[in-house]
């Protein structure tokens, strides 16, 4: 079995191969690397089953770095409830910001703090000017986003709509 192989199964889904595979061999990183796929292509049955196999916290929140940037809503909430940790919901955030996913922005919102130090996203979005996912923002943050989108705008970045 190759990384390769298992990391096609699970993206692909076939959660039999999987486990077939990982009866062959099922080190650590064969785990990771199919748990990432299956992340990646939104996968959820592969997902939980490969999680009872062992995946770490941060195996978890690297995942959801996988599925925000695919837009794969579903796997992020259910990576969200598995437990992520929190610097690498903002790191998610601000990947679902830069490309635009508006539904992953808003999924990952109440797991996250823009105004945090370490959290981007906010930035992003305003260097970015992509109004949908600003609109997102004012309709989580309301007067304080707008704000920050004015100051933006000030700054000189651009708006465009997406």
């Amino acid at each position: 079995m190759t990384l390769s192989e298992i990391s096609d199964a699970a993206g692909n889904g076939e959660e039999d191969v999987v486990r077939s595979l990982l009866r062959e061999r099922s080190p650590q990183n064969f785990i990771e690397v199919a748990f990432y796929a299956a992340a990646r292509s939104g996968r959820l049955e592969v997902m939980r089953m490969l999680r009872d196999k062992g995946i770490s916290v941060q195996g978890i929140s690297n995942a959801l770095c996988e599925a925000a940037a695919e837009s794969q809503v579903e796997a992020v909430q259910e990576l969200l409830r598995m437990g992520t940790l929190e610097y690498v919901r903002s790191d998610a955030l601000e990947l679902a910001v830069a490309k635009g996913h508006v539904d992953v922005v808003r999924a990952l919102m109440p797991y996250c703090d823009p105004w945090a130090s370490t959290c981007r996203a906010l930035e992003c979005a305003a260097r970015l000017g992509d109004t949908a996912v600003m609109n997102a923002f004012v309709e989580a943050f309301g007067e304080r986003a707008i704000e920050y989108w004015e100051r933006g705008i000030a700054a000189g970045y651009g708006v465009s709509e997406r």
